[in-house]
């Protein structure tokens, strides 16, 4: 029974004739007794009225309003911790990720730079080892002739003989120091190329300039072709060096009285500088050995000629630190063709000559 119910019964009960107010008011503050609600329940049942206390029924509906909201409300904030949650694992499986990637390639860098360690370590070993074996011959051949020359147990013209050849050794020495001092700081990048814009004829006058007295007391002669000169990006002091060890190469071992040609072709993106000699050519089981460092073949015509064995490996090394190839290719019916290839200058300009260096 309601608030508005119980009101309207009292209502009725006042408007009855039968029932005086005092009466209702005496009946609803009258103390409990057994008997008249036993009789109530009785009446209630008959017509189905109920004149149950409301106030329970609001306190029960208060309580299940108030546990809905703090059910929904702990559900909420389950779901936002739960999403927090799953968004903080993912953030930490990122990292981790992220972590492990980093980690793998600091590994690989690790990798790479130990082996270019060990790389290096074998490489000076072998080159210390190729100096002790380069130097150790002369240095005895030395020896033994400033022993014999100083010896009284020869005639005048055996130590005068021995002497002479003593000297040779020094210079074979002096030039094979030389070849080494540049290799070295040439190999532990002591110097920088420094390319520049330069005139490929001024380049091949320049190397044939400083060879041509050594062509000339083999009564080699050397020609030149230069349809068109081009500039060429190039260090020109290690760029003459290079090309100088190959033509000195083919003064050196080509026969007496041959001609050797030197062309300079500018092509679209590159120059291509031919050295041609009329000589014996190159085996086919040393072509691709020509290029080790101290390398200096079987052929006993190469070895009878001093040399240090380290010319073409300069060379090579000179050329393709400045983005150059070098080929050689034997020649038919005989000869070599060294053709080594530079890139051109493709900025505008002025020419560089060898007199303003």
């Amino acid at each position: 029974m309601t608030v508005v119910d119980g009101q309207h019964a009292l209502g009725v009960f006042s408007f009855s004739n039968e029932v005086d107010e005092a009466t209702v008011v005496e009946g609803f503050q009258a103390e409990l007794d057994e008997a008249k609600i036993a009789e109530g329940k009785r009446l209630e049942e008959k017509y189905g009225y109920s004149f149950r206390d409301t106030r329970q029924q609001k306190h029960l509906q208060e309580f299940l309003r108030r546990s809905l909201w703090i059910v929904g409300f702990s559900c909420v904030l389950l779901l936002f911790i739960w999403r927090k949650e799953q968004l903080t694992q993912r953030r930490l499986r990122l990292e981790m990720l992220n972590l492990s990637d980093r980690f793998k390639e600091e590994q690989r860098r690790n990798e790479v730079l130990l082996n270019r360690k060990k790389s290096e370590e074998e490489n000076v070993k072998a080159v210390i080892t190729d100096i002790a074996h380069q130097l150790k011959t002369p240095i005895a051949s030395l020896k033994m002739s400033m022993e014999i020359a100083g010896s009284e147990e020869f005639s005048p013209e055996e130590r005068r003989k021995f002497w002479e050849q003593g000297s040779s050794q020094i210079d074979k020495l002096d030039l094979m120091l030389d070849s080494l001092v540049r290799l070295s700081h040439l190999e532990a990048e002591l110097i920088s190329l420094k390319p520049q814009a330069y005139s490929i004829q001024a380049l091949l006058s320049e190397v044939i300039n400083s060879l041509i007295m050594k062509a000339l007391d083999k009564e080699m002669e050397i020609e030149v072709e230069i349809p068109k000169d081009c500039l060429v990006a190039v260090d020109r002091k290690w760029t003459v060096e290079a090309i100088s060890n190959i033509l000195e190469n083919a003064i050196k071992y080509a026969p007496k009285g041959t001609r050797i040609l030197v062309k300079g072709t500018c092509l679209p993106s590159y120059a291509l500088i031919e050295v041609l000699d009329e000589g014996d050519g190159i085996p086919i089981d040393e072509v691709n050995l020509i290029y080790r460092r101290f390398y200096r073949g079987n052929d006993p015509h190469v070895l009878e000629n001093e040399g240090s064995g380290v010319g073409l490996y300069l060379a090579r090394k000179i050329i393709e630190e400045q983005g150059g190839v070098i080929l050689m290719k034997n020649r038919h019916p005989h000869g070599a063709c060294f053709q080594i290839t530079i890139p051109l200058e493709l900025s505008d300009g002025e020419m560089l000559g060898a007199e303003e260096e």
